[in-house]
């Protein structure tokens, strides 16, 4: 028996749900479920679901796929992502590319502005770090301004298609067979990528680096790590297989999207996260 794009959704997020129910009710249900706990449409099939039901047959698709995945990052919604034409981005070039494109309505002006106040707004999570916010009414003014630039003039749908399809490349990304001697860097489809060794290498990473992929070894990195730490570097992400690394990470460097997209994909070893204002997992815009 065929079941409806709506319905193959609603049973994933659902599990009483049947296939005698109508999509009508199978919506109405996610409706009423997202309402009393909104912390439940943590997966962005939902909010798919219910923003774009004409397209339900590609959002079921790209559900039912999650399927597989770890755990901990199906429960966090990363993979569900998905925009209203259900494209896909082949490359890490091309999800670089689509994050700039985000920003294209902000001045290089406006962007510069935007990614220094992100580094000021980490700081006032941080009291101890310099006392409490200083009150005043130009710092209120810039904070408006760029709480107006993230909602009116940055393209969000984008960004996030951009940031679900670079989890998606980062879980299928296959480390290549061997090892080079020393670590090496190659720029490819305007992406410049740092490939490590099978040895205990140290990386030490700034904004030129657009990508980290070490195959092994109990590897040490320094500076921005999967960390955008310039107005136009759009992404930086560490892929790392195996090792018991450590990350001594920057201020707004470790794990932190400032303008773009930061990440940290390690996937396997006993390691050790160091970081400090705006780190870890810290994002704005």
């Amino acid at each position: 028996m065929l079941i409806s794009p709506v319905l193959q959704v609603a049973m994933l997020l659902e599990p009483r749900l049947t296939d005698v129910w109508t999509p009508n009710v199978a919506l109405d249900t996610i409706a009423s479920r997202v309402a009393s706990d909104p912390s439940w449409h943590r997966p962005q099939v939902v909010l798919d679901a219910l923003k774009d039901p004409w397209t339900l047959d590609v959002v079921a698709t790209r559900a039912l796929e999650t399927t597989s995945l770890d755990d901990t990052i199906r429960q966090a919604g990363a993979f569900m992502g998905i925009d209203a034409r259900g494209s896909r981005l082949a490359t890490f070039g091309d999800v670089r590319r689509e994050v700039l494109a985000s920003f294209e309505p902000l001045d290089e002006e406006a962007k510069r502005d935007t990614f220094e106040y992100a580094t000021e707004y980490f700081r006032d999570f941080y009291p101890h770090h310099n006392g409490l916010p200083e009150s005043s009414v130009a710092r209120h003014e810039r904070s408006r301004t760029c709480v107006r630039r993230w909602n009116e003039e940055v393209d969000r749908a984008r960004l996030l298609h951009a940031a679900s399809e670079l989890v998606r490349l980062a879980n299928e990304f296959e480390f290549p067979e061997g090892s080079f001697q020393k670590p090496r860097i190659m720029e490819v489809d305007g992406v410049r990528a740092l490939i490590g060794t099978m040895g205990d290498d140290h990386h030490e990473l700034t904004a030129d680096i657009h990508i980290v992929c070490d195959p092994g070894g109990d590897d040490t990195y320094t500076g921005a790590l999967g960390a955008t730490s310039s107005p136009d570097q759009g992404l930086s992400i560490i892929i790392d297989r195996a090792g018991n690394d450590t990350y001594d990470g920057i201020e707004c460097g470790l794990a932190t999207g400032r303008l773009g997209i930061g990440m940290i994909f390690d996937r396997a070893g006993d390691d050790t996260y160091r970081g400090s204002v705006g780190g870890p997992a810290s994002a704005f815009v």
